[in-house]
């Protein structure tokens, strides 16, 4: 009896040992986990802090496509990666193998890019302006409505003139191809214009052609000061990223051309439902995947990707841009005194 007492208790004796040890592992354990989330939660918080978006300079959380982005820029870059297309071809390719003379662009391709620039060249010549004695002459803009007259009338020609010459705009259907226009067209002539804009002279001309020169501070006067503050602010912005380079400015305006972002303050006058999405995206791919190889030629993979995130951002505000411009007219023109076609890209 006393041996089976001594047993029992040298029983609980170790029983209660490792209870206690049990436990102190347990609260250590459980101290450290604290003590690592708070360090990392303060790590995390530091880092957070630190990150800017490389697209639209806003607070971000992480990497996106080995570029630091916000949540919104993340989704939408995100989202369109995952789309079906030709540079998902192109991504697979082992880059490194290719030497440093060799171009992305094959034979094929340059000789797009060529008629892409020679088209414009022939939407110019076809809306020649007439009447003019000398192309030195300085046209002055005294109100909204000159503006919309002149020189956003003459370059909204020579755009539908160069996209109407493409094969790409033939194949879609008529109604699909208004649409376009009607979406797009505003915002693509003032993207033209940035280009067309000589800050040392602080004039609006096309090169080679007999135009009139319009005078910036005649601009400045039309619609509102705010917009022609941003507006400046995006022309340097768009410039400085990929320079004059003319094969992107031409290939970024086919890609907003054959664009399908329905603005907010877009009107169900010009909004057509009944549309050929695909057809429009697999037109709107062909131009995308040409800048993006001609961005790979010069700035190599790592940049581009930064360089077309970048950019479409820029182009994007400067919708938004325009799209305001749509939304408040009537507080500077009466619509009615304009062209047909000038309504319509204003509803």
């Amino acid at each position: 009896m006393s041996d089976k007492k001594k047993t029992t208790s040298k029983n609980d004796v170790h029983l209660g040992n490792n209870q206690r040890i049990s436990t102190k592992r347990s609260l250590s354990t459980q101290s450290s986990t604290e003590l690592n989330k708070t360090k990392s939660g303060s790590t995390s918080k530091r880092q957070k802090s630190l990150l800017i978006c490389v697209v639209c300079d806003d607070g971000a959380h992480g990497y996106n496509f080995d570029a630091i982005s916000c949540e919104s820029c993340k989704a939408f870059f995100r989202r369109n990666a995952l789309q079906p297309s030709k540079i998902d071809d192109l991504l697979s390719t082992d880059f490194s193998s290719l030497s440093n003379n060799q171009s992305y662009l094959n034979e094929f391709d340059w000789v797009r890019v060529r008629l892409i620039q020679d088209y414009f060249t022939e939407a110019v010549k076809l809306n020649e302006i007439t009447g003019i004695l000398s192309n030195l002459s300085t046209q002055s803009i005294k109100t909204t409505l000159e503006l919309f007259h002149m020189p956003i009338h003459i370059t909204s020609m020579r755009l539908i003139s160069y996209i109407k010459q493409l094969n790409e705009f033939q194949q879609l259907k008529p109604e699909d191809q208004a649409y376009l226009i009607k979406l797009n067209l505003l915002t693509l002539c003032f993207f033209h214009l940035i280009f067309i804009y000589d800050p040392r002279t602080d004039l609006y001309y096309e090169p080679n052609t007999k135009d009139p020169r319009f005078s910036g501070k005649d601009w400045s006067k039309t619609l509102n000061k705010q917009f022609h503050i941003e507006m400046k602010q995006l022309r340097n912005d768009i410039i400085d990223i990929f320079q004059l380079d003319d094969i992107i400015i031409k290939l970024f305006l086919l890609i907003f051309a054959f664009s399908n972002q329905i603005s907010l303050n877009q009107s169900s006058e010009c909004v057509l439902i009944d549309i050929n999405v695909l057809d429009i995206f697999k037109a709107q791919n062909i131009f995308i995947d040409l800048a993006y190889k001609h961005s790979l030629d010069h700035y190599g993979f790592r940049k581009t990707s930064v360089l077309f995130s970048k950019y479409i951002y820029k182009i994007m505000k400067m919708q938004q841009l325009v799209d305001e411009v749509k939304h408040t007219i009537d507080e500077y023109i009466d619509r009615r005194q304009l062209t047909s076609l000038m309504q319509c890209l204003l509803t």
